[in-house]
């Protein structure tokens, strides 16, 4: 079977029956729902990983989390690996020793419900101190694992949220308890150079043992994993966290180096999957640009076109009309339909007995719905509207939706709520509802079939949802404006503190742009510096030709900043792309098409990268070869410089990439350090037994540039050192050193 065939086997799994769609839905956060329900959910999805090491009959644990329904557990790279932070040179040596690593994943540990799974390192990153392990039933395949936590949205982190951590704390033979929680605060966002979040500090107390445990928003969303490493520095116990899009970028690359098993829900990383523009494309089922692709469970693949230009479908909250230029994936398992459109939103529904109508060579033939694995539907040419304002995002039943300009109020037993007041609808066996708001009511009774209205982004004309037979619906308050421009607004890209500087960049990204002129003016002025000293007040005054709308004035005043003006390099990036000053049809003078632009051209640098990260990280324990090793280490210092100017194209879109760049380059220059030292060892040797005056000081000769060539080597481990330091999480080595020998 090939490898396309094997990702559309494990794609039978997406489409959920009834039941598991509610028990899936059960760990899906909310804003504040009722604190014992979030503790419940929390405490199902944290597991204890166990490490053996058989030579010396030793174990050690840490605790992960489950973060699909399938059996993918994150934790801590220091939890799996016994060679965390040991010197390259000491690794070997310590794997003999060790003898065979093997893990073994514990869920709902003491409690009646405990279940042991054997699981499998599937990926790991020791600067991001991140590992994936995929745990396997007792045949070898992913289990069923409904009890997951979904990733809080990147715009909602702030710092004086309210978290919750769930681990197992202790060490030593007394290990076998349940998961204990800690609460606190966000207390500090720390950042890495293209202004991305880097790491998080809170006050929660943790422990060895909580290491690699979830930490929550009070809603239950994922905001991270617990890490000691870098938090301990400063205040003892405190609980730091590898922020959670971190994590998502690790996720990705793991599925783009095909580390995820064959069998495998993608679901919740579906965003890692959508482009600059929101279209959807899923690992391992390619959409084309004018065909639809049927899939069929007999393992046949077919182009065609679809007969159809709306699809009604019956799904957990009403009848809905989708069009079919809206959807991306039409898949289907045991009987129940899941559309997955492009912009994120998904519905299901019952698809039993239906067929779809499709032309194969100009030839009109049903398709029947049980008899196809997935519909891959064409590629859209332009992207989808964007909703505008403020709204929600509901999650019921399999469902999700993304709404705005809602209308309509949820009523149970007298009591109204807006849709936007709403966190959390549960029913119970009875047939009532209880809903929960976000001031922390709970309303139990029968809901009114009072119908929601509400534009989506993939429908001309609003729809309308009915939630009073759902079985559950999660819901939260979204601000459109920040979910679109998340991680492209310029205030993050120059991870700006001032707050002057802040309002004139969020004007620069606003309609009002014209009104940043005199602010900046004004901010030049208090400073008692011109604009021509300052490469914030400069790069500002580019930014207001490029809103000017004349691409060529742009474009020279752009040119006028210093190369080292990463932001100016970027937007530099996109009008080379696009030198007619327009995307899709659209002036770059606008900052949603400049966002949207931008985040192409990232998204497309980094591909072009990525196989070369692949091919340094293939050889990088290979015996050394100084002359391969070193143009190695200078195409990743390339690199290097370019993953900057991405990560300023899409705010942290090329972290996790930079630090294997980082991580790559720490290893190579480490094979080079210790080659050069041996070859320094047999020059000083060779000054020793030197018969004449010629020799010697060829000799001599050779010793200097080598020692010259040691320590310039020695420098850039330190500075590769010191920013993965910064921008990462677990990196703790030390730069190696260099003694001349005696009498030399």
């Amino acid at each position: 079977m090939g490898s396309r065939q094997r990702w559309l086997f494990a794609l039978w799994g997406l489409g959920l029956v009834a039941a598991q769609a509610a028990d899936a839905q059960t760990i899906i956060g909310t804003q504040r729902p009722d604190g014992d329900a979030v503790d419940e959910r929390l405490r199902r999805a944290t597991v204890m990983v166990r490490t053996h090491m058989t030579k010396i009959k030793k174990s050690g644990h840490g605790s992960g989390v489950l973060v699909n329904r399938t059996g993918l557990v994150i934790t801590n790279n220091h939890v799996v690996d016994p060679n965390h932070n040991k010197p390259p040179e000491q690794r070997i040596a310590i794997a003999q020793a060790f003898g065979k690593i093997t893990h073994e994943v514990y869920t709902d540990l003491a409690t009646p419900r405990e279940r042991k799974y054997n699981a499998k390192v599937i990926h790991q990153s020791e600067p991001c101190d991140v590992a994936l392990v995929q745990l396997l039933d007792e045949k070898g395949n992913p289990p069923s694992t409904p009890n997951y936590i979904t990733f809080m949205p990147n715009e909602s982190l702030r710092t004086g949220i309210k978290i919750l951590t769930m681990g197992f704390p202790g060490e030593g033979e007394n290990w076998r308890k349940a998961a204990t929680r800690s609460d606190g605060l966000v207390t500090q966002l720390l950042r890495s150079q293209s202004g991305a979040v880097s790491f998080v500090e809170t006050d929660a107390t943790v422990v060895p043992g909580n290491s690699g445990g979830p930490v929550v928003d009070s809603g239950g969303q994922l905001i991270g994993i617990v890490s000691l490493l870098k938090a301990g520095e400063g205040t003892k116990n405190t609980c730091g966290v590898v922020p959670g899009h971190l994590v998502k970028q690790f996720v990705k690359t793991a599925f783009e180096q095909g580390r995820m098993p064959e069998k495998i829900d993608v679901l919740p990383f579906m965003e890692l999957f959508m482009n600059e523009n929101d279209v959807l494309k899923l690992p391992g089922i390619d959409r084309v640009s004018d065909a639809a692709v049927i899939h069929r469970r007999d393992g046949t693949i077919r182009q065609c076109a679809l007969g159809f230009d709306q699809l009604s479908v019956n799904t957990p909250v009403g009848r809905m009309d989708v069009p079919a230029a809206a959807l991306a994936y039409i898949l289907v398992d045991n009987g129940t339909g899941t559309l997955l459109m492009d912009g994120g939103d998904r519905l299901t529904f019952p698809a039993t007995g239906l067929s779809l109508a499709v032309k194969v060579d100009g030839k009109s033939e049903q398709v029947k719905l049980n008899d196809v694995v997935a519909i891959a539907c064409p590629l859209r040419p332009r992207p989808l509207a964007p909703l505008t304002g403020t709204g929600v995002i509901v999650q019921p039943d399999g469902c999700s939706l993304g709404l705005a300009d809602v209308k309509g109020e949820i009523s149970v037993e007298g009591a109204r709520f807006p849709l936007a007041n709403v966190t959390l609808i549960e029913s119970d066996p009875t047939g009532n509802r209880t809903v929960s708001s976000v001031k922390g009511e709970r309303v139990r009774g029968k809901l009114a079939a009072t119908p929601i209205t509400a534009r989506v982004c993939w429908s001309a004309k609003p729809v309308q949802l009915k939630l009073d037979t759902v079985e559950q619906a999660f819901v939260r308050p979204a601000d459109w404006s920040l979910v679109h421009a998340r991680g492209r607004r310029l205030s993050e890209r120059l991870a700006l503190k001032d707050p002057e500087l802040k309002a004139i960049a969020d004007l620069l990204d606003g309609p009002d742009w014209q009104k940043a002129h005199p602010l900046i003016e004004a901010k030049a002025k208090i400073a008692g510096q011109p604009l021509t000293t300052s490469k914030t007040l400069r790069l500002f005054r580019a930014l207001e030709v490029v809103r000017g709308g004349d691409a060529e004035a742009a474009k020279a005043e752009l040119r006028k900043l210093p190369k080292d003006q990463l932001v100016a390099q970027a937007y530099l990036r996109v009008y080379e792309r696009y030198p007619d000053g327009t995307y899709l049809g659209e002036k770059l003078s606008v900052p949603d098409v400049m966002w949207r632009a931008s985040t192409g051209e990232a998204l497309r640098a980094l591909a072009a990268v990525t196989p070369h990260l692949d091919d340094a990280e293939k050889r990088r324990d290979d015996p050394p070869k100084l002359d391969e090793d070193t143009r190695t280490v200078m195409a990743l210092q390339k690199y290097e410089k370019e993953l900057d100017v991405i990560d300023q194209l899409e705010v942290g879109v090329a972290q996790s990439s930079l630090i294997r760049v980082l991580e790559s380059q720490y290893y190579f220059q480490i094979k080079r350090f210790h080659e050069l030292r041996n070859e320094h060892a047999d020059a000083v040797a060779e000054i020793r037994s030197a018969t004449s005056r010629g020799s010697f000081q060829r000799s001599l000769a050779r010793v200097r540039a080598l020692e010259a060539q040691l320590e310039a080597i020695r420098k850039d481990i330190t500075r590769i050192i010191s920013r993965l330091r910064t921008d990462s999480v677990g990196f703790k080595l030390e730069p190696p050193t260099f003694k001349r020998e005696e009498g030399q």
